[in-house]
């Protein structure tokens, strides 16, 4: 299993949003939308890696299998570098590439790579570069519903995990 691995990338991402972040100045209304924006994306990423944490602790009992029911309504399946951990009712997918991790609840979606973030609402879907301070801030508002829901779905199966790790009597 890898989600040990899908944790580091969201380490990474966390961090280098973090020093963007940082890097912003504060003195105009358009530079503290990005960063109200960008602090979004990184608050996504803060309940990934909870969520991805907990996951990397209960990963240790079942070591090196590719595919396997996880954690109750949870499973797990590695293919062709595409590593997925997917809920079943509510239906709420994570998923990682190698060079970007998909969060996906109902007909919401967001994937985030280094310098970009995609997103679906519905049977829309756009991407917007993450540097690019004017397209982020034209879509704002697509940008911050499909966070939005994600969030949600994401805050409200986490404790799942924790039921599970109290059941294998696990140290986490």
């Amino acid at each position: 299993m890898k989600v040990s691995e899908m944790l580091r990338f969201v380490n990474t991402l966390y961090n280098n949003l973090s020093s963007k972040i940082k890097s912003v100045g504060k003195e105009s209304r358009t530079s503290k939308e990005y960063a109200r924006i960008l602090g979004e994306l990184q608050s996504l990423l803060s309940m990934a890696r909870m969520f991805l944490a907990k996951a990397a602790c209960i990963e240790q009992v079942y070591g090196d299998a590719k595919v396997c029911r996880f954690c109750h309504r949870w499973f797990y399946s590695e293919h062709d570098g595409l590593i997925t951990l997917t809920k079943i009712n509510p239906r709420v997918v994570i998923s990682y590439n190698g060079s970007g991790i998909k969060i996906s609840y109902d007909d919401r979606e967001v994937e985030i790579r280094t310098d970009i973030v995609r997103y679906r609402i519905n049977q829309f879907t756009d991407e917007v570069s993450i540097n690019n301070v004017e397209e982020l801030l034209d879509k704002k508002s697509l940008v911050m519903e499909a966070v939005g829901s994600v969030k949600g779905a994401l805050d409200h199966v986490m404790p799942d995990l924790d039921l599970c790790i109290k059941e294998m009597r696990l140290k986490c």
